[in-house]
Formats: structure tokens, sequence, C-alpha cells
């Protein structure tokens, strides 16, 4: 919705941006169970807004898809999966971390997952209504 010249500009941004969320998402990590995070590198410190750059970045490749470029289907299959590792059964939530100190729940980081669910086409999950 804007013209040409801008049109241009804006598809090589997507592009490039899709390019660099792949390579996050597909970058060996420390842990295994990572594989397919869509997140903030590991270094900073955690917290709440961290964990929701997975909500984020789920809503690109998804607008991405609704603008009819090429998003496979693995790569929000591979991010929905991280978002199923992180949830936690006993506390009926997601957790920032897989394991570790960094293995806590939060409201804020319940709310991202359950966004990231519904990006994903499982809004109407059993993860979904049990973390609600």
């Amino acid at each position: 919705m804007t013209d040409a010249k801008r049109h241009e500009r804006i598809r090589q941004a997507i592009l490039k941006a899709l390019a660099y969320t792949r390579w996050q998402q597909s970058r060996p990590k420390r842990n295994p169970d990572d594989h397919g995070r869509l997140a903030v590198p590991a270094h900073q410190r955690p917290n709440d807004s961290i964990y929701r750059s997975p909500a984020w970045q789920l809503m690109f490749l998804r607008s991405a898809r609704n603008a009819e470029f090429n998003v496979p289907k693995e790569w929000v299959r591979d991010a929905m999966g991280y978002v199923h590792r992180t949830f936690d059964v006993e506390q009926k939530g997601f957790v920032y971390a897989l394991a570790g100190e960094e293995r806590y729940c939060s409201r804020g980081m319940v709310g991202a997952g359950i966004v990231c669910l519904a990006l994903g086409g499982e809004h109407h999950s059993e993860t979904a209504k049990v973390a609600g």
C-alpha cells in the first residue's frame, strides 16, 4: 500500500529480516532444546521482555506470509516447537529458560506464550486454555 519506489525498499528490508530471523532461529545453541528459539541473544540479562521477542518475531513471520512472502512452514513449526517446550505443566505457564536459574514463569511470559500460540494457529489448543 505504497508507491513503487518505497514498495521495493520495503520488500528488500523484509527479505533481509526474514533471512536474519531464520539465521537466529537455526544457528547452533548452547542448549539443543533451544532449537527454533526466536529470541534476543542469551548473553543479555533475562527478563520478561526478552521472552516476548518470540511473539513479535512470530507476528513478523505471520505478517510476511500474509503479505505473500515465502515463509516456509518449517520456520513457524520450529518456533512453535520451542514455545511448546517452554510450557511448564506444573506452573501452567511458559518459562523463560528450559533449565537452570532462569527457569521461572511470570504473567508477562504466560501472556507472550499465549500470543505465540495464537500466532501459530493454536489459539484453541489445550495448552492455550490451561495457560489462560
